[in-house]
């Protein structure tokens, strides 16, 4: 399984022990644009999801965790210190509860990403050796020093970036690394929140798409206004990507399809 680095300044060894763990451990960007850039390969025994999942729908994470939860997912992305906290994640249709260890990362005054570690909460009353940690909660503390150390010293790699990842529609094509849209080989200016709708359109084309859904997996919250919010991005995709218009449908009263093949 390939996974990509969890910056650009982590040398090779640093991610591959990561990727050893049984802990989870992830790094999420808020800016410029909300998404994973490095989730270890142990999210899969966690929650049942590989990391090509995450990667490719941002939105995935808040999707899992039980709705009256999601307010601390909200506490999380605010934090300008470390917090650990538990919340419930949808597992094989079961609630389980995970145990978040979360760092900010903050560049000239803003948080740009989060880093943590995921595992799954110790039950009720578990006890460990009297006045000891376990060795797994040492290992993640280190973990956490380490990466916290390489962050400050290293400078940014020179290395050619990977190819990318890219969903093409016709003369469409959305890089889901970089998150940028080229329309006929033209750099197309999106802002993030429509440059995620066609994301989400992208990824669920042939399929009907609510605008309850846009607002829940798009905008990562219940949305308890007008929903002619997600009318008004999808009126500025349809002038900004000319070609997009032919497989772009309009379901009355209901949402969107994005089609393969064009409307006749």
């Amino acid at each position: 399984m390939t996974v990509r680095p969890l910056t650009d300044r982590d040398p090779q060894w640093f991610c591959s022990l990561l990727d050893t763990q049984s802990d989870v451990y992830f790094r999420y960007a808020l800016l410029p644009i909300r998404r994973f850039e490095y989730l270890s390969p142990s999210v899969s025994s966690l929650t049942g999801r590989s990391p090509e999942d995450f990667y490719a729908d941002a939105a995935l994470c808040v999707g899992l965790i039980a709705r009256e939860d999601r307010r601390i997912l909200r506490q999380l992305i605010r934090a300008r210190r470390g917090l650990t906290t538990t919340v419930r994640i949808l597992r094989h249709n079961v609630l389980v509860p995970i145990e978040l260890k979360t760092v900010a990362v903050v560049r000239n005054k803003e948080v740009v990403a989060i880093e943590g570690t995921a595992r799954l909460a110790a039950a009720a009353g578990t006890r460990t050796e009297s006045g000891t940690e376990p060795m797994q909660q040492r290992l993640t503390a280190l973990m956490c020093e380490v990466h916290d150390l390489l962050h400050k010293v290293l400078p940014p790699a020179s290395a050619a970036s990977p190819t990318p990842r890219v969903i093409a529609l016709g003369e469409l094509q959305l890089d889901l690394d970089r998150l940028t849209v080229t329309e006929a080989g033209r750099p197309i200016p999106l802002t993030g929140r429509e440059t995620l709708v066609l994301r989400y359109l992208l990824q669920h084309r042939n399929r009907i798409v609510t605008r309850k859904q846009l607002l829940t997996d798009v905008w990562n919250y219940s949305y308890a206004g007008d929903d002619r919010t997600v009318d008004v991005h999808i009126s500025r995709l349809r002038r900004k990507l000319p070609s997009i218009r032919p497989h772009l449908v309009a379901i009355k009263h209901v949402g969107y399809r994005l089609d393969e093949t064009p409307a006749a």
